[in-house]
């Protein structure tokens, strides 16, 4: 039985990978889709609805900040990842002229 690898890892790609999800992580701190329900809520203080409306956008935008940051944290493990293949393809490639150097002379 014959056992070929099949690894095609592309650095580049999954630093651009981390490079948007950093972005994705970033729209979503802004919030803009929770503005009007913010809006309605200072429109109307002294409505029961606006005080639930509020701490609701309050609710989610909290939300939302932890999974960015989770997001954030993930695009960091995307791109030590992507170093440490870009890395160890380094110190093969030098390891592997070294044994050929070695060999040559044997």
């Amino acid at each position: 039985m014959t056992w070929q690898a099949d690894i095609a890892i592309d650095p580049d790609g999954v630093h651009r990978a981390a490079v948007l999800m950093r972005e994705s992580a970033s729209d979503s701190r802004r919030g803009f889709l929770l503005d009007d329900a913010r809006t309605a809520g200072g429109a109307h203080r002294g409505w029961q609805a606006a005080d639930a409306s509020t701490r609701c956008v309050a609710a989610w935008r909290d939300r939302l900040h932890r999974e960015a940051d989770e997001v954030e944290a993930a695009a960091d493990a995307l791109r030590a990842s992507a170093n440490a293949y870009v890395n160890t393809d380094g110190a093969t490639a030098v390891a592997l002229s070294d044994d050929a150097q070695w060999l040559r002379g044997a």
